[in-house]
């Protein structure tokens, strides 16, 4: 079987990357096999010269739509917790690479597709892109520091509350993606990837600790481990995904 996500060098002279989600057929829904395979491509670009890094999906249908349901459901409690601090820590290492990151977002990037989103230092996204923050419906907390940080306390709320799923123009408004592009959205991407050339590596590194903010008593990971383990996590995750099949 084909990688779950994929690799590749897209600009020789500039050392730029491309990862791209490849399991179109679970809209790219995080299992821990897409989880490894994101972690070992970081390890990867972590020891490489590296321009940017674009990261896109195979599908105009969805960028990430977030957790593998299934996959979750088979979990215990404590094998759930894992996860999401395995999860919550990736998304750190994506967050503070020693290189510019894109998002290229088309379709459903919900849950932990938007925290990879949001993790990224840019985000493009076609007319297609929308948005939600499940988690805390059942009791997760991941990536909340960071949509904080990237729209403010008050829009952070509201999204992480309500479930409220929010599409291109208003994410746009937000702050929660910087461009939309109706065509050429890996084209437009590179283009983006190829201009950051002229931001000295050092000032990049400078700019981005400005802007972290980063600053709670407990790691992102703990919080989400924490957060897993209050409770059942279980029980709270199907009283969720009934609730939802309820609004279909």
């Amino acid at each position: 079987m084909e990688a779950a996500v994929l690799l590749e060098k897209i600009d020789e002279q500039q050392n730029i990357y491309q990862l791209t989600f490849n399991r179109p057929y679970q809209l790219h829904a995080i299992d821990s096999e897409i989880l490894k395979e994101l972690q070992n491509h970081l390890q990867t670009l972590a020891e490489k010269e590296v321009q940017a890094l674009i990261i896109s999906s195979n599908t105009e249908k969805a960028f990430c739509a977030g957790i593998n349901v299934k996959h979750i459901q088979a979990f215990s409690n404590e094998a759930a917790a894992d996860f999401f601090s395995e999860l919550a820590t990736t998304l750190e290492i994506l967050a503070e690479t020693h290189f510019p990151t894109i998002a290229c977002i088309s379709g459903y990037a919900f849950g932990a597709g938007a925290d990879i989103a949001l993790a990224c230092d840019l985000r493009i996204a076609a007319p297609s892109a929308s948005f939600r923050f499940p988690g805390p419906q059942f009791g997760l907390v991941l990536g909340t520091e960071r949509l904080v940080n990237e729209i403010g306390a008050a829009k952070a709320r509201e999204l992480v509350l309500t479930n409220k799923r929010i599409f291109v123009e208003e994410a746009k408004e937000i702050g929660l993606v910087h461009d939309i592009l109706s065509e050429e959205l890996l084209a437009s991407s590179l283009k983006i990837a190829r201009d950051l050339n002229n931001v000295p590596k050092h000032t990049y590194q400078m700019l981005k600790e400005v802007c972290s903010q980063q600053s709670g008593e407990k790691s992102a990971a703990s919080l989400a481990r924490d957060s897993v383990l209050i409770g059942d996590f279980q029980q709270r995750f199907t009283k969720y995904l009934d609730q939802m099949k309820q609004k279909k």
